[in-house]
C-alpha cells in the first residue's frame, strides 16, 4: 500500500508531525537519520520526500495512511503550506535531537536580521 497521488502534501506533512509528536520517539530512532528534508524544501518537496521515504517503511506508511484519514476532508486548510512545513520541520529537528543524531545534520534556518541605515 502506498500514499495516495491524489492526498495533498500538506496533509502529508501535517500527518506525520503529528505521528513524530504523539508516537513514542523509538518507533522512529532507525528511521529518522534516512529522512532527509531541508528548511528551505517547500510543501510539494517534503510531500514527495515523506512518501518516498515512506516506500521502505510499511508500518509508517500505514500510521501515516490513518492519520491523514483522521483528518477527514479539511484537515489543514486554514493553515499556510509554509506554516505547515516549518512547524514539521521543526517537529523533526526536535525528536533528531532527542534521539541523539547529529545536530550538525539539522540545518539551521538563519534569517537576516541585520537591518542597516545610510
Amino acid at each position: 500500500m502506498s500514499l495516495s497521488d491524489n492526498t495533498k502534501p500538506e496533509k502529508i506533512v501535517a500527518g506525520l508531525n503529528k505521528l513524530l509528536k504523539t508516537c513514542p520517539l523509538y518507533l522512529f530512532a532507525e528511521h529518522l537519520p534516512v529522512l532527509d528534508v531541508s528548511a528551505t524544501d517547500n510543501v510539494d518537496i517534503v510531500a514527495e520526500k515523506i512518501k518516498d521515504w515512506c516506500e521502505t517503511r510499511p508500518q509508517i506508511e500505514q500510521n501515516l495512511e490513518n492519520e491523514i484519514d483522521q483528518m477527514g476532508a479539511g484537515g489543514t486548510d486554514s493553515d499556510a503550506p509554509e506554516e505547515i512545513v516549518r512547524e514539521f520541520y521543526e517537529t523533526l529537528k526536535e525528536n533528531q535531537i532527542r534521539l541523539g543524531l547529529s545536530v550538525s545534520s539539522v540545518a539551521e534556518v538563519e534569517t537576516d536580521t541585520d537591518e542597516t541605515t545610510d
